[in-house]
Protein backbone atom coordinates (compact mmCIF):
# COMPACT_ATOMS: atom_id res chain seq x y z
CA UNK A 1 0.00 0.00 0.00
CA UNK A 2 1.45 3.57 -1.18
CA UNK A 3 2.10 5.59 1.50
CA UNK A 4 -0.81 7.58 2.39
CA UNK A 5 0.81 11.17 3.75
CA UNK A 6 2.05 11.13 0.64
CA UNK A 7 -0.46 10.02 -1.56
CA UNK A 8 -3.03 12.56 0.01
CA UNK A 9 -0.56 15.13 0.27
CA UNK A 10 -2.77 18.59 -0.55
CA UNK A 11 -2.30 20.68 -3.47
CA UNK A 12 0.62 23.19 -3.80
CA UNK A 13 -0.68 26.56 -3.39
CA UNK A 14 -1.95 28.85 -5.88
CA UNK A 15 0.77 30.87 -8.01
CA UNK A 16 -0.64 34.17 -6.22
CA UNK A 17 -0.53 32.75 -2.62
CA UNK A 18 3.07 31.40 -3.87
CA UNK A 19 4.16 34.84 -5.43
CA UNK A 20 2.88 36.57 -2.24
CA UNK A 21 5.94 38.51 -0.28
CA UNK A 22 6.93 36.62 3.21
CA UNK A 23 5.81 38.84 6.83
CA UNK A 24 9.02 40.05 7.33
CA UNK A 25 10.98 38.31 10.29
CA UNK A 26 11.56 39.94 13.62
CA UNK A 27 15.23 40.50 13.47
CA UNK A 28 15.29 41.73 9.67
CA UNK A 29 12.46 44.57 10.93
CA UNK A 30 14.98 45.64 13.91
CA UNK A 31 17.90 45.76 11.99
CA UNK A 32 16.06 47.50 9.42
CA UNK A 33 14.80 50.28 12.40
CA UNK A 34 18.47 50.48 13.46
CA UNK A 35 19.64 51.43 9.56
CA UNK A 36 17.21 53.91 9.75
CA UNK A 37 18.06 55.70 13.12
CA UNK A 38 21.61 55.51 12.40
CA UNK A 39 21.09 57.95 9.05
CA UNK A 40 18.92 59.85 11.26
CA UNK A 41 22.19 60.00 14.12
CA UNK A 42 24.64 61.23 10.96
CA UNK A 43 22.07 63.66 9.89
CA UNK A 44 22.03 65.43 12.97
CA UNK A 45 25.82 64.79 14.01
CA UNK A 46 26.25 66.23 10.29
CA UNK A 47 23.83 70.24 11.26
CA UNK A 48 25.24 70.15 14.80
CA UNK A 49 28.75 69.95 13.37
CA UNK A 50 27.72 72.12 10.73
CA UNK A 51 26.80 74.88 12.89
CA UNK A 52 29.80 74.90 15.36
CA UNK A 53 31.87 75.02 12.06
CA UNK A 54 33.53 71.63 12.84
CA UNK A 55 33.19 70.08 9.36
CA UNK A 56 36.59 71.00 7.68
CA UNK A 57 40.01 68.58 8.05
CA UNK A 58 39.45 64.88 8.35
CA UNK A 59 35.90 65.11 10.15
CA UNK A 60 34.14 65.72 7.59
CA UNK A 61 35.76 62.93 5.70
CA UNK A 62 35.22 60.51 8.08
CA UNK A 63 31.67 61.85 8.89
CA UNK A 64 30.84 61.27 5.05
CA UNK A 65 32.45 57.94 4.91
CA UNK A 66 30.25 56.94 7.88
CA UNK A 67 27.28 58.43 6.20
CA UNK A 68 28.38 56.40 2.80
CA UNK A 69 28.54 53.66 5.26
CA UNK A 70 24.89 54.07 7.20
CA UNK A 71 22.98 54.17 3.67
CA UNK A 72 24.69 50.89 2.54
CA UNK A 73 23.22 49.20 5.11
CA UNK A 74 19.79 51.10 5.11
CA UNK A 75 20.13 49.77 1.15
CA UNK A 76 20.89 46.62 1.93
CA UNK A 77 18.35 46.18 4.61
CA UNK A 78 15.67 47.63 2.55
CA UNK A 79 16.25 45.07 -0.31
CA UNK A 80 16.67 42.09 1.51
CA UNK A 81 20.15 42.15 1.16
CA UNK A 82 21.60 42.64 4.81
CA UNK A 83 26.13 42.99 5.18
CA UNK A 84 27.68 40.27 6.78
CA UNK A 85 28.61 40.25 10.46
CA UNK A 86 26.00 42.28 11.41
CA UNK A 87 27.28 41.92 15.08
CA UNK A 88 30.34 44.15 14.26
CA UNK A 89 27.82 47.30 13.23
CA UNK A 90 26.90 48.56 16.83
CA UNK A 91 31.08 48.39 17.57
CA UNK A 92 31.89 50.87 14.10
CA UNK A 93 29.32 52.85 15.60
CA UNK A 94 30.99 53.38 18.89
CA UNK A 95 34.59 53.58 17.51
CA UNK A 96 33.19 56.12 15.04
CA UNK A 97 31.23 58.07 17.79
CA UNK A 98 35.27 57.58 20.09
CA UNK A 99 37.16 59.06 16.82
CA UNK A 100 34.24 61.96 16.47
CA UNK A 101 34.53 63.11 19.08
CA UNK A 102 38.18 63.63 19.16
CA UNK A 103 38.19 65.84 16.23
CA UNK A 104 35.02 67.58 17.26
CA UNK A 105 35.59 68.26 21.28
CA UNK A 106 32.92 71.36 21.35
CA UNK A 107 30.36 68.42 20.19
CA UNK A 108 30.96 66.09 22.35
CA UNK A 109 27.39 66.47 24.54
CA UNK A 110 25.75 65.63 21.52
CA UNK A 111 28.30 62.90 20.45
CA UNK A 112 27.97 61.41 23.91
CA UNK A 113 24.12 60.42 23.22
CA UNK A 114 25.10 58.43 20.09
CA UNK A 115 26.82 55.45 22.38
CA UNK A 116 23.44 54.74 23.22
CA UNK A 117 21.90 53.49 20.28
CA UNK A 118 24.19 50.81 19.08
CA UNK A 119 24.05 49.68 22.97
CA UNK A 120 20.71 49.43 22.89
CA UNK A 121 20.43 47.74 19.24
CA UNK A 122 23.40 45.34 20.74
CA UNK A 123 21.52 43.89 23.44
CA UNK A 124 18.00 43.78 21.39
CA UNK A 125 19.52 41.56 18.11
CA UNK A 126 22.52 40.39 19.76
CA UNK A 127 21.80 39.14 23.47
CA UNK A 128 22.85 41.08 27.00
CA UNK A 129 26.07 40.02 26.88
CA UNK A 130 27.15 42.08 23.46
CA UNK A 131 25.33 44.99 25.16
CA UNK A 132 27.05 44.94 28.39
CA UNK A 133 29.98 44.66 26.86
CA UNK A 134 29.83 47.16 24.29
CA UNK A 135 28.80 49.54 26.83
CA UNK A 136 32.07 49.32 29.29
CA UNK A 137 33.72 49.84 25.89
CA UNK A 138 31.92 53.03 24.89
CA UNK A 139 32.28 54.43 28.64
CA UNK A 140 35.92 53.60 28.24
CA UNK A 141 36.24 54.92 25.48
CA UNK A 142 34.38 58.62 27.02
CA UNK A 143 36.46 58.68 29.62
CA UNK A 144 39.78 58.53 27.74
CA UNK A 145 38.43 60.96 25.03
CA UNK A 146 38.07 63.11 28.23
CA UNK A 147 41.13 63.03 29.72
CA UNK A 148 42.81 62.88 26.49
CA UNK A 149 41.54 66.95 25.51
CA UNK A 150 42.11 67.61 29.25
CA UNK A 151 46.20 66.79 28.44
CA UNK A 152 46.32 68.04 24.92
CA UNK A 153 44.73 71.70 26.83
CA UNK A 154 41.28 71.61 24.59
CA UNK A 155 39.53 71.22 27.47
CA UNK A 156 39.75 71.65 31.13
CA UNK A 157 40.33 68.85 33.01
CA UNK A 158 36.77 69.22 34.84
CA UNK A 159 35.59 66.38 37.13
CA UNK A 160 32.07 67.03 35.76
CA UNK A 161 32.83 66.38 32.44
CA UNK A 162 33.14 62.47 33.83
CA UNK A 163 29.53 62.48 34.51
CA UNK A 164 28.52 61.57 31.02
CA UNK A 165 31.15 58.85 30.99
CA UNK A 166 29.47 57.40 34.24
CA UNK A 167 26.08 58.07 33.03
CA UNK A 168 26.80 55.54 30.07
CA UNK A 169 28.43 53.17 32.34
CA UNK A 170 25.02 53.18 34.40
CA UNK A 171 22.77 53.80 31.71
CA UNK A 172 23.91 51.30 29.12
CA UNK A 173 23.67 48.49 30.83
CA UNK A 174 20.26 49.51 32.38
CA UNK A 175 19.19 49.70 29.21
CA UNK A 176 20.76 46.23 27.84
CA UNK A 177 18.96 44.75 31.20
CA UNK A 178 15.58 46.24 30.17
CA UNK A 179 15.80 45.25 26.52
CA UNK A 180 16.38 42.04 27.71
CA UNK A 181 12.45 40.96 27.25
CA UNK A 182 12.22 42.36 23.77
CA UNK A 183 15.19 40.59 22.79
CA UNK A 184 13.61 37.23 24.45
CA UNK A 185 10.95 37.93 22.16
CA UNK A 186 12.72 38.20 19.14
CA UNK A 187 13.88 35.05 19.40
CA UNK A 188 10.75 33.46 20.39
CA UNK A 189 8.68 34.88 17.49
CA UNK A 190 11.49 33.88 15.13
CA UNK A 191 11.40 30.34 16.94
CA UNK A 192 7.76 30.07 15.96
CA UNK A 193 8.20 31.07 12.15
CA UNK A 194 10.87 28.75 11.78
CA UNK A 195 8.48 25.93 12.93
CA UNK A 196 5.79 27.03 10.92
CA UNK A 197 7.62 27.69 8.08
CA UNK A 198 10.24 24.00 8.25
CA UNK A 199 8.20 21.33 10.68
CA UNK A 200 5.50 19.83 8.30
CA UNK A 201 2.70 18.13 10.39
CA UNK A 202 2.10 15.18 7.41
CA UNK A 203 5.42 13.57 8.46
CA UNK A 204 3.64 12.23 11.59
CA UNK A 205 2.97 13.37 15.63
CA UNK A 206 7.14 11.63 16.53
CA UNK A 207 8.40 12.76 13.52
CA UNK A 208 7.55 16.31 14.32
CA UNK A 209 8.05 15.75 18.31
CA UNK A 210 11.72 14.68 16.89
CA UNK A 211 12.19 17.67 14.62
CA UNK A 212 10.52 20.46 17.35
CA UNK A 213 13.14 18.65 20.22
CA UNK A 214 16.21 18.94 18.10
CA UNK A 215 15.37 22.36 16.90
CA UNK A 216 14.93 23.63 20.44
CA UNK A 217 17.76 22.45 21.35
CA UNK A 218 19.99 23.95 19.00
CA UNK A 219 18.27 27.58 19.37
CA UNK A 220 18.21 27.16 23.10
CA UNK A 221 21.86 26.02 23.35
CA UNK A 222 20.63 23.35 25.73
CA UNK A 223 22.46 19.73 26.82
CA UNK A 224 19.10 18.17 26.23
CA UNK A 225 15.66 19.04 25.26
CA UNK A 226 12.78 16.38 25.55
CA UNK A 227 8.82 16.53 24.98
CA UNK A 228 6.85 14.10 27.12
CA UNK A 229 2.95 13.65 25.48
CA UNK A 230 0.78 11.31 27.11
CA UNK A 231 1.09 7.49 26.94
CA UNK A 232 -2.50 7.18 27.35
CA UNK A 233 -3.53 8.94 24.57
CA UNK A 234 0.14 6.63 22.41
CA UNK A 235 1.31 9.86 21.90
CA UNK A 236 5.56 9.49 22.12
CA UNK A 237 7.99 10.82 25.16
CA UNK A 238 10.91 12.32 22.64
CA UNK A 239 14.62 13.03 23.75
CA UNK A 240 17.59 15.47 21.54
CA UNK A 241 20.48 15.29 23.23
CA UNK A 242 23.64 16.64 21.78
CA UNK A 243 25.79 13.11 22.71
CA UNK A 244 23.25 10.20 21.86
CA UNK A 245 21.17 12.33 18.94
CA UNK A 246 17.13 12.50 19.11
CA UNK A 247 15.20 9.32 19.46
CA UNK A 248 11.80 8.06 21.03
CA UNK A 249 12.22 6.75 24.60
CA UNK A 250 10.81 3.00 25.55
CA UNK A 251 7.53 2.85 27.49
CA UNK A 252 9.56 2.09 30.41
CA UNK A 253 11.24 5.02 30.38
CA UNK A 254 8.57 7.12 29.09
CA UNK A 255 5.98 6.18 32.27
CA UNK A 256 9.33 7.23 34.82
CA UNK A 257 8.75 10.36 33.06
CA UNK A 258 4.79 10.39 33.71
CA UNK A 259 5.49 9.32 37.46
CA UNK A 260 8.11 12.47 38.38
CA UNK A 261 5.99 14.80 36.42
CA UNK A 262 2.54 14.04 37.82
CA UNK A 263 4.21 15.27 40.69
CA UNK A 264 4.91 19.01 39.52
CA UNK A 265 2.12 22.18 39.69
CA UNK A 266 0.03 22.72 36.29
CA UNK A 267 2.71 25.67 35.89
CA UNK A 268 6.15 26.63 34.44
CA UNK A 269 9.07 25.47 36.86
CA UNK A 270 13.05 25.44 37.03
CA UNK A 271 15.88 24.11 38.92
CA UNK A 272 18.78 25.78 39.13
CA UNK A 273 22.26 24.90 40.98
CA UNK A 274 22.44 27.40 44.15
CA UNK A 275 24.86 29.68 44.12
CA UNK A 276 26.18 32.88 46.56
CA UNK A 277 25.70 30.40 49.79
CA UNK A 278 22.34 29.51 48.71
CA UNK A 279 20.95 32.87 48.33
CA UNK A 280 20.62 32.06 44.46
CA UNK A 281 19.40 29.01 42.10
CA UNK A 282 17.18 26.21 43.94
CA UNK A 283 13.49 25.14 43.42
CA UNK A 284 11.27 27.93 41.21
CA UNK A 285 7.98 27.61 39.76
CA UNK A 286 5.85 30.54 38.08
CA UNK A 287 3.76 31.70 40.05
CA UNK A 288 4.97 30.53 43.43
CA UNK A 289 1.65 30.18 44.85
CA UNK A 290 1.64 26.98 42.77
CA UNK A 291 4.11 25.69 44.63
CA UNK A 292 3.53 22.29 46.12
CA UNK A 293 4.82 19.27 48.13
CA UNK A 294 7.76 17.12 46.40
CA UNK A 295 7.98 19.30 43.50
CA UNK A 296 11.60 19.89 44.16
CA UNK A 297 11.95 16.18 44.94
CA UNK A 298 9.98 15.53 41.22
CA UNK A 299 12.67 18.40 39.25
CA UNK A 300 15.97 16.79 41.01
CA UNK A 301 14.63 13.09 40.07
CA UNK A 302 13.85 14.26 36.35
CA UNK A 303 17.29 16.30 36.08
CA UNK A 304 19.22 12.78 37.50
CA UNK A 305 17.34 10.87 34.71
CA UNK A 306 18.16 13.43 31.70
CA UNK A 307 22.02 13.99 33.65
CA UNK A 308 21.45 17.59 33.71
CA UNK A 309 22.66 20.52 36.53
CA UNK A 310 19.73 23.03 35.25
CA UNK A 311 16.16 22.05 33.76
CA UNK A 312 13.04 23.76 33.16
CA UNK A 313 10.33 21.83 32.47
CA UNK A 314 6.91 23.88 30.82
CA UNK A 315 3.54 22.34 31.09
CA UNK A 316 1.95 21.70 27.71
CA UNK A 317 -2.07 22.42 26.83
CA UNK A 318 -4.59 22.47 24.50
CA UNK A 319 -7.47 24.40 25.07
CA UNK A 320 -7.32 24.05 28.81
CA UNK A 321 -6.40 20.47 29.18
CA UNK A 322 -3.63 19.02 29.86
CA UNK A 323 -1.02 17.16 26.72
CA UNK A 324 2.37 16.69 27.64
CA UNK A 325 5.34 18.37 29.13
CA UNK A 326 8.44 20.22 27.88
CA UNK A 327 12.04 20.00 29.46
CA UNK A 328 14.37 21.40 28.90
CA UNK A 329 18.16 20.86 30.43
CA UNK A 330 21.82 21.94 30.43
CA UNK A 331 24.90 21.01 32.36
CA UNK A 332 26.21 24.13 32.64
CA UNK A 333 25.83 27.15 35.73
CA UNK A 334 25.57 29.58 33.60
CA UNK A 335 21.77 31.28 33.12
CA UNK A 336 21.33 31.62 29.51
CA UNK A 337 18.06 33.55 28.14
CA UNK A 338 15.69 31.23 27.61
CA UNK A 339 13.57 31.46 30.72
CA UNK A 340 10.57 29.31 31.83
CA UNK A 341 8.36 32.46 31.05
CA UNK A 342 9.54 32.76 27.28
CA UNK A 343 9.12 29.13 26.80
CA UNK A 344 5.42 28.95 28.21
CA UNK A 345 4.65 31.29 25.38
CA UNK A 346 6.43 29.12 22.86
CA UNK A 347 4.25 26.11 23.93
CA UNK A 348 0.78 26.87 22.46
CA UNK A 349 2.68 27.01 18.94
CA UNK A 350 4.32 23.52 19.53
CA UNK A 351 0.86 22.71 20.76
CA UNK A 352 -0.59 23.59 17.56
CA UNK A 353 1.70 21.71 15.28
CA UNK A 354 1.67 18.67 17.92
CA UNK A 355 -2.58 18.65 17.20
CA UNK A 356 -2.39 18.44 13.44
CA UNK A 357 0.25 15.56 13.23
CA UNK A 358 -1.80 13.96 15.45
CA UNK A 359 -5.14 14.50 13.44
CA UNK A 360 -2.84 13.96 10.70
CA UNK A 361 -1.67 9.69 12.01
CA UNK A 362 -5.08 9.49 12.81
CA UNK A 363 -6.37 10.00 9.30
CA UNK A 364 -3.40 7.82 7.83
CA UNK A 365 -4.89 4.88 10.86
CA UNK A 366 -8.18 5.51 9.34
CA UNK A 367 -7.32 5.14 5.79
CA UNK A 368 -4.88 2.32 6.40
CA UNK A 369 -7.87 0.67 8.33
CA UNK A 370 -10.31 0.63 5.67
CA UNK A 371 -7.43 -0.58 3.11
CA UNK A 372 -6.52 -3.62 5.02
CA UNK A 373 -10.45 -3.96 5.43
CA UNK A 374 -10.64 -4.08 1.65
CA UNK A 375 -7.47 -6.12 0.91
CA UNK A 376 -8.71 -8.47 3.31
CA UNK A 377 -12.14 -8.80 1.64
CA UNK A 378 -10.62 -9.25 -1.66
CA UNK A 379 -8.28 -12.29 -0.21
CA UNK A 380 -11.29 -13.82 0.74
CA UNK A 381 -13.05 -13.63 -1.91
CA UNK A 382 -10.43 -14.46 -4.48
CA UNK A 383 -7.65 -16.95 -2.45
CA UNK A 384 -9.74 -18.78 0.66
CA UNK A 385 -12.55 -19.72 -1.91
CA UNK A 386 -10.77 -21.82 -3.81
CA UNK A 387 -8.54 -23.20 -1.22
CA UNK A 388 -11.82 -24.14 0.62
CA UNK A 389 -12.81 -25.85 -2.58
CA UNK A 390 -9.75 -27.58 -3.29
CA UNK A 391 -9.82 -28.84 0.44
CA UNK A 392 -13.24 -30.19 0.52
CA UNK A 393 -12.16 -32.34 -2.83
CA UNK A 394 -9.38 -33.96 -0.37
CA UNK A 395 -11.68 -34.45 2.30
CA UNK A 396 -14.25 -36.39 0.03
CA UNK A 397 -10.53 -38.27 -1.50
CA UNK A 398 -9.91 -39.34 1.63
CA UNK A 399 -12.55 -40.58 2.79
CA UNK A 400 -13.26 -42.61 -0.57
CA UNK A 401 -9.80 -44.01 -0.04
CA UNK A 402 -9.36 -47.10 2.60
CA UNK A 403 -6.59 -47.09 5.15
CA UNK A 404 -4.71 -50.06 3.53
CA UNK A 405 -4.24 -47.84 0.21
CA UNK A 406 -0.88 -46.80 0.15
CA UNK A 407 -1.93 -43.18 -0.86
CA UNK A 408 -4.17 -43.03 2.52
CA UNK A 409 -0.89 -41.32 3.86
CA UNK A 410 0.00 -39.31 1.46
CA UNK A 411 -3.54 -37.55 0.82
CA UNK A 412 -4.04 -37.33 5.05
CA UNK A 413 -0.48 -35.40 5.14
CA UNK A 414 -1.62 -33.27 1.77
CA UNK A 415 -4.96 -32.87 4.09
CA UNK A 416 -3.28 -31.47 7.05
CA UNK A 417 -1.02 -29.01 4.79
CA UNK A 418 -4.08 -27.57 2.93
CA UNK A 419 -5.77 -27.30 7.10
CA UNK A 420 -2.54 -25.39 7.59
CA UNK A 421 -2.62 -22.86 5.01
CA UNK A 422 -6.01 -22.18 5.19
CA UNK A 423 -5.72 -21.44 9.31
CA UNK A 424 -2.42 -19.34 7.53
CA UNK A 425 -4.85 -17.17 5.52
CA UNK A 426 -7.39 -16.82 7.87
CA UNK A 427 -5.03 -15.23 10.12
CA UNK A 428 -3.24 -12.92 7.49
CA UNK A 429 -7.04 -11.69 6.99
CA UNK A 430 -8.29 -11.18 10.58
CA UNK A 431 -4.99 -9.03 10.98
CA UNK A 432 -5.94 -7.30 8.05
CA UNK A 433 -8.91 -6.31 9.31
CA UNK A 434 -8.22 -6.20 12.61
CA UNK A 435 -5.25 -4.21 12.28
CA UNK A 436 -4.00 -6.01 15.49
CA UNK A 437 -1.56 -9.15 15.55
CA UNK A 438 -3.88 -11.74 17.49
CA UNK A 439 -1.65 -14.96 16.86
CA UNK A 440 -1.51 -18.28 18.93
CA UNK A 441 0.56 -19.89 20.73
CA UNK A 442 2.69 -21.84 18.06
CA UNK A 443 5.95 -21.58 18.57
CA UNK A 444 6.61 -23.10 22.03
CA UNK A 445 5.10 -26.22 21.29
CA UNK A 446 7.18 -26.62 18.18
CA UNK A 447 10.72 -25.60 20.16
CA UNK A 448 9.96 -28.32 22.67
CA UNK A 449 9.20 -30.78 19.86
CA UNK A 450 12.35 -29.86 18.07
CA UNK A 451 14.43 -29.77 21.60
CA UNK A 452 13.11 -33.87 22.22
CA UNK A 453 13.89 -34.60 18.49
CA UNK A 454 17.34 -32.85 18.44
CA UNK A 455 18.43 -34.72 21.27
CA UNK A 456 17.34 -38.13 20.15
CA UNK A 457 19.18 -37.85 16.75
CA UNK A 458 22.00 -36.05 17.71
CA UNK A 459 23.09 -36.93 21.51
CA UNK A 460 23.61 -33.34 22.68
CA UNK A 461 21.45 -32.61 25.70
CA UNK A 462 19.28 -29.77 24.92
CA UNK A 463 17.98 -27.70 27.95
CA UNK A 464 14.81 -25.88 27.71
CA UNK A 465 14.03 -22.76 29.20
CA UNK A 466 10.56 -21.28 28.21
CA UNK A 467 6.88 -19.78 29.47
CA UNK A 468 3.96 -21.99 28.36
CA UNK A 469 2.69 -19.43 26.24
CA UNK A 470 3.72 -17.02 23.80
CA UNK A 471 1.49 -15.92 21.55
CA UNK A 472 2.75 -14.26 17.86
CA UNK A 473 2.04 -14.81 14.56
CA UNK A 474 2.17 -17.66 12.66
CA UNK A 475 5.20 -16.33 10.50
CA UNK A 476 7.10 -14.17 13.32
CA UNK A 477 6.74 -18.19 14.93
CA UNK A 478 8.52 -19.83 11.76
CA UNK A 479 10.77 -17.21 11.33
CA UNK A 480 11.70 -17.27 15.42
CA UNK A 481 12.02 -21.39 15.07
CA UNK A 482 14.05 -21.68 12.08
CA UNK A 483 16.77 -19.50 13.77
CA UNK A 484 16.18 -21.58 17.14
CA UNK A 485 16.70 -24.90 14.46
CA UNK A 486 19.86 -23.55 12.66
CA UNK A 487 21.62 -22.45 16.12
CA UNK A 488 21.48 -25.90 17.49
CA UNK A 489 22.89 -26.84 14.00
CA UNK A 490 25.91 -24.84 14.15
CA UNK A 491 26.57 -25.81 17.50
CA UNK A 492 26.05 -29.50 16.01
CA UNK A 493 28.72 -29.22 12.99
CA UNK A 494 30.99 -26.49 14.96
CA UNK A 495 31.80 -27.52 18.07
CA UNK A 496 32.07 -30.80 20.28
CA UNK A 497 29.29 -29.78 22.56
CA UNK A 498 27.80 -31.82 24.73
CA UNK A 499 24.92 -30.32 26.33
CA UNK A 500 23.01 -26.64 24.51
CA UNK A 501 20.97 -24.18 26.44
CA UNK A 502 17.71 -22.71 25.33
CA UNK A 503 15.97 -19.55 26.60
CA UNK A 504 13.12 -18.29 25.27
CA UNK A 505 10.86 -15.59 26.99
CA UNK A 506 9.24 -12.14 25.90
CA UNK A 507 10.85 -8.93 27.01
CA UNK A 508 9.00 -5.89 26.49
CA UNK A 509 7.22 -5.83 22.80
CA UNK A 510 10.00 -8.75 21.98
CA UNK A 511 11.20 -11.54 21.83
CA UNK A 512 14.20 -13.10 23.22
CA UNK A 513 16.18 -16.04 22.41
CA UNK A 514 19.77 -17.45 23.84
CA UNK A 515 21.25 -19.95 22.48
CA UNK A 516 24.38 -21.67 24.63
CA UNK A 517 27.00 -24.67 24.49
CA UNK A 518 29.40 -25.95 26.31
CA UNK A 519 32.05 -26.87 23.70
CA UNK A 520 34.85 -24.13 25.52
CA UNK A 521 34.10 -26.15 29.00
CA UNK A 522 34.43 -29.42 27.41
CA UNK A 523 38.07 -28.65 24.91
CA UNK A 524 39.40 -26.16 28.11
CA UNK A 525 39.70 -23.48 25.57
CA UNK A 526 37.04 -20.88 23.71
CA UNK A 527 36.27 -22.50 20.48
CA UNK A 528 37.24 -20.44 17.38
CA UNK A 529 35.51 -17.21 16.36
CA UNK A 530 31.91 -17.20 14.52
CA UNK A 531 29.10 -15.30 13.26
CA UNK A 532 26.49 -17.11 11.42
CA UNK A 533 25.89 -15.30 8.80
CA UNK A 534 22.54 -16.14 7.25
CA UNK A 535 21.33 -15.86 11.21
CA UNK A 536 22.41 -12.42 11.16
CA UNK A 537 20.77 -11.83 7.82
CA UNK A 538 17.09 -13.38 8.94
CA UNK A 539 17.68 -11.41 12.78
CA UNK A 540 18.51 -7.77 10.16
CA UNK A 541 15.13 -8.80 8.10
CA UNK A 542 13.07 -8.90 11.08
CA UNK A 543 14.57 -5.75 12.77
CA UNK A 544 16.14 -7.68 15.54
CA UNK A 545 19.43 -7.80 16.88
CA UNK A 546 21.98 -10.48 17.46
CA UNK A 547 24.86 -10.74 20.15
CA UNK A 548 27.24 -12.80 20.14
CA UNK A 549 29.37 -13.20 23.68
CA UNK A 550 30.93 -15.96 26.02
CA UNK A 551 29.51 -15.17 29.77
CA UNK A 552 32.28 -17.57 31.20
CA UNK A 553 35.53 -16.64 28.63
CA UNK A 554 34.64 -20.33 27.65
CA UNK A 555 31.41 -21.17 25.94
CA UNK A 556 29.07 -19.51 23.31
CA UNK A 557 26.12 -17.97 23.82
CA UNK A 558 24.07 -16.38 20.86
CA UNK A 559 21.44 -13.68 22.16
CA UNK A 560 18.80 -12.64 19.69
CA UNK A 561 15.94 -9.96 20.03
CA UNK A 562 13.45 -9.98 17.19
CA UNK A 563 10.21 -7.02 17.66
CA UNK A 564 6.60 -8.61 17.85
Amino acid sequence: MPDARTEYAPPDPPNALAAAPAPLAPQSALQRFGAGLRSIVVMLVGLELAAQGQLGGWTGGLLLAYAAWSGALLWGEARGRPLPRPVLQPWIDVVWSAVMMLGAPDAADMLTVTFILPVVMASVLHGVRQGVMLACFATLALALNVTGSAWRGALALDPLRFLPALGILTLAPTAALLSRPMHALRRRVALEDHFEAEIDPRRGLEAVCLTAAERLRHETGASVVAVVLQSSRNAPAVVSSGTEGSFRTSAGIHHQFEEQLARLPGAPASLTPRRLLGLFGGVKVHPAETMIDGAGDALSELAGMLEVRRLIVVPLRLRGRPCGHLLIGSTTRHRDEWRSSTLADLAPTLMRLFERAALVDELNEEIGAHARVRIGRDLHDSAIQPYLGLRYAIEALALRTPADNPLHGDIAALLDLMNHEVNELREVISVLRSGQQKGDNALVPAVRRQARRFSVLFGIEIHLDCPDDIKTSRALAGSVFHMVNEALNNVRKHTSARNAWIHLTTVGDSIQVKVRDDAGSVQGKPVNDFVPKSLSERVKELGGMLNISRPNGLDTEIAITIPI
